[in-house]
């Protein structure tokens, strides 16, 4: 089966998305799918206590991980919102330099975010933790 190719190009830096268009529909020989879309958002000591993202589409956040830049320290979390409601548990990141955590619990209620919606990404501790690296994994609903 020969799959042709679509090219999508986002305003943020250089990014290039080559998906077959068979994954675009989101259907391959009849079987339901969605192609992934992840998520990085740099909650940086010099930022805001909040990064929030407008999303263009509305999405499901299936997965949540955070991966330090630096040793933690007391109070040092990170919240995953939709909007101004947590998806995620408080993931506590007063952990090792290269160290990852990953949500523990998630809201079913919470995690489908509308067209439009916010994903934010809460600093407990604000321009007080270290810099982390914050992955959020999910598909397009709509």
């Amino acid at each position: 089966m020969a799959i042709a190719l679509k090219k999508y190009f986002y305003g943020l830096g250089k990014t290039v998305k080559v998906v077959p268009d068979e994954l675009d529909e989101g259907v391959i020989d009849g079987a339901d799918g969605a192609t992934p879309l992840l998520f990085h958002i740099l909650a940086d000591q010099a930022g805001a206590a909040t990064k929030s993202l407008t999303l263009k589409r509305a999405v499901r956040v299936v997965d949540v991980w955070c991966v330090n830049k630096a040793i933690g320290g007391a109070a040092d979390t990170i919240t995953v919102r939709n909007g101004a409601t947590a998806i995620t548990d408080a993931m506590d990141t007063n952990i090792a330099d290269e160290a990852t955590v990953r949500a523990g619990t998630m809201d079913d209620a919470e995690r489908d975010i509308a067209a439009g919606g916010t994903l934010v990404v809460l600093k407990a501790n604000g321009a007080q933790d270290q810099d982390v690296d914050v992955y959020v994994l999910a598909y397009p609903t709509a």
